[in-house]
Formats: C-alpha cells, structure tokens, sequence
C-alpha cells in the first residue's frame, strides 16, 4: 500500500475510483474539510495547522493562499481545483469523487477550503459524498471572510442600537438570473446584510433591496481580499454601490489603498461642502477631555462641528494628520480616523455610533447642536474650565 502511494505522488496522478473499496478499514484513509480562513496565514486556526501539516494530498480552492499552502508537508501532494465564476477546473460531482478515491487508497486528504467549509464554500456536499462512500470526514471551521473584513474595516456587524442582527446572503446564481432571497426581510433597518460573491449583481441587489423599504442612504462597504497585503475597501451607500462596485470608483478607490495617491496634496474643503470626487473619505475625531464631546479636526486644529471637519481623499496623509493629532494631544483625547460616505448632496459619518456622536440626537446636550450646525460652545469652554478647577486637567498630554 506504502509503495502504491508512492508511486502515484511520483506520477502526479489523479486517481477517481480507486480501486481499493474492498480494503480492511484499519487502512482507509480519512477525509478533512479545513477552513483556511480569509487568506492571511495568522488567521489559520491552530488546529487547521495542525491538520495540514500532516496531510498527504491537499485538494485546495483558488482562493487559498500560497503561504498557507506552504504550510502542508513539502512531500504533500496538492491539487488545485480552483473555481471561478462560470470557470470550474473540476466540477463539484469530480471533486467529491476526488476525495473519496484518495482516502480509500489509504490517504489522509486534506480538503483546504477558503473561508469556513460551511458558509457558502459546499462543505455539506463534500461530507455527504463521504459519509455515502463510508469514509471518515472530520471537519475544522475556518474565520469567514466576513468576520475578517468586519475587523480590518473596524465596522463591527452587530452593534448595540443600531444592528441586532446579521445575516449572510450569497449574491450569486445561475447565469442571466438574480439571487432567490427574501428581500423583504433583508431590507429591515436593524441588521447588517453581508453579501458573499455579489459584486456582478450588486445592481439587481441594491434595487431590490431599496424597493422593499432599504434607505439609499445606508452605509455599504465592498470589500476584496479581506485580511490579505492587497485588500481594497470601497466605502459607499446602498444607492452608490452599483457605481461602485462598475469600477471607476472602485479604481479610485484601489488606487488609494495601494499609496498610489502618495505626494498628493489633500483635498481641504469642509464636510459641508460638495465633494467633486465621491468615496473613500476620511475625517479626525477625537473627545474633548472635559466631557468626552466630540470634536473634529481642521488643518491643525479643533472645531466642533462635524460640518466644519476638514475631509482627507488621502489615506496617507489622514495618518499622518492623525499622528500629528495624537503627538500634540490638549484638551483633546484618543484621535481617531473614522470613514466618511457622501449621500444626497449630504456627508455623514460610515459607524452609526459615530453618526450619532457628530450629529446626534443623543443624550448628551451638546449633540443637538451640532446637529443644527450652531457655534455656540460657550457650554464646552465653562466643562473645560471645570475640569482644569478639578485636576482633571493633570491627565493632559504634553510635550
């Protein structure tokens, strides 16, 4: 048996029906469908690793990463059976036959899926194909791409007040058809909607969505590669995502995130004025030591309304303004970039938190405001002199 699975690693064979169903069970192989998570090698599980290190075939998709597959035994023998859209190397029915073939020639095959085996990756296909065929199929979950764009974007999918909910959707079907969803559900305001493979019918998606009761206005964030050197993030609003998600936008967009805009002079109109470019904004925000108001940044200094902060086209430079933000701290606290989206004419804060914080309502008295655009900060400037009485001004950073 050894020798026969030498010999097919040497050939580079791929063998479907092997021939050995009659085998005792003590030298079947078994079958493990591993979640190679978004593609960033760190965020591979320990127990994925674990797995893969000791594989002698790994039948991995396209979207796996070549540092994680160069985690597998250097002796391992990997198939790729990448799947593109409408561009399959093996069909789904190949590749469960594919597995099944090798574990009953004694193998230990590592099934190496992007993303979670379940979550949209027809990981349930594949366990069905063997526990049919008798083989052992252990399955090791993977950090979905959601989860891993949710952390590098810093837009969490649930969040008190605002989103009780999440839900995954896949946005891809059958060719010349739309997604069979539910849309009325989907357009409910108190959840975030995350839509896995639906940039061809981000269109179709985003006026069915809106017909059934979605705000234009809502935030939407598309997001390539998540966790990975070369990921984009394109930020937008419902009613802006088909635009965005066509290209012009998107490539602005890339161009950004790739440094490509490095040396360029920002961009220093005011959040209340038109934008002539569209998406990918950036504003600085921080909390005034007093009370924790927020307050805004404007070619070098403080102002208090959202409407006056100055917006950065330039992610480079919103850091390096951040950075000079956080090394000349007053009687502000904790800076911070936060993303901007344009929608009607109208700038607003991507977080419904920081939304809330700039343009309230809230509890908090000054919010309002800020919310009517009114200057008066008589009220701020007597919290910081109360503060300043009490010590609390002790906690200021200086040079």
């Amino acid at each position: 048996m050894a020798q026969r699975r030498t010999e097919h690693r040497k050939r580079g064979l791929v063998v479907l029906d092997g021939k050995s169903r009659g085998a005792p069970e003590a030298v079947r192989g078994e079958v493990w469908l591993v979640g190679a998570g978004p593609g960033d090698p760190e965020l591979l599980t320990v127990k994925a690793l674990k797995v893969l290190q000791k594989a002698e075939v790994v039948v991995h998709d396209g979207l796996v990463s070549a540092e994680i597959l160069a985690l597998a035994p250097a002796e391992a023998r990997r198939i790729s059976v990448a799947k593109r859209k409408s561009r399959h190397s093996y069909s789904q029915d190949e590749i469960n036959r594919m597995l099944v073939a090798f574990a009953l020639e004694g193998l230990k095959v590592v099934r190496l899926k992007g993303g979670d085996p379940f979550i949209f990756g027809r990981g349930g296909e594949e366990l069905e194909a063997c526990r049919a065929a008798g083989v052992e199929c252990q399955i090791v979950p993977g950090v979905t791409a959601a989860l891993a764009a949710s952390a590098s974007a810093g837009a969490p999918l649930t969040h008190r007040g605002s989103a009780q909910a999440v839900t995954f959707v896949t946005g891809h079907a059958a060719a010349g058809r739309e997604p069979d969803l539910d849309w009325e559900s989907l357009a409910h305001a108190n959840q975030t909607v995350v839509i896995y493979m639906g940039l061809s019918q981000a269109a179709p998606i985003a006026g069915r969505l809106m017909a059934a009761g979605r705000a234009a206005a809502t935030p939407a964030l598309i997001v390539e590669n998540a966790s990975r050197a070369d990921e984009r993030r394109i930020v937008t609003s419902l009613s802006g995502l088909p635009e965005a998600a066509a290209g012009p936008v998107g490539a602005r967009a890339a161009d950004r995130g790739r440094g490509h805009g490095a040396g360029r002079r920002p961009r220093a109109f005011r959040a209340g004025e038109p934008d002539p470019g569209g998406a990918g904004m950036k504003a600085l925000t921080g909390n005034l030591l007093a009370d924790g108001e927020a307050v805004f940044w404007r070619q070098g200094q403080w102002v208090p309304r959202f409407v006056d902060a100055q917006l950065f086209d330039d992610e480079a430079v919103a850091e390096e303004a951040e950075g000079q933000a956080k090394s000349a701290q007053t009687v502000v606290v904790d800076p911070y970039l936060i993303d901007v989206i344009e929608s009607d004419g109208l700038w607003a804060p991507l977080s419904f938190r920081e939304r809330i914080r700039a343009l309230g309502p809230s509890n908090h008295p000054h919010h309002g405001k800020q919310a009517l655009g009114g200057d008066d900060i008589a009220a701020l400037q007597h919290a910081a002199g109360a503060a300043r009485s009490t010590g609390r001004v002790n906690l200021i950073k200086r040079k």
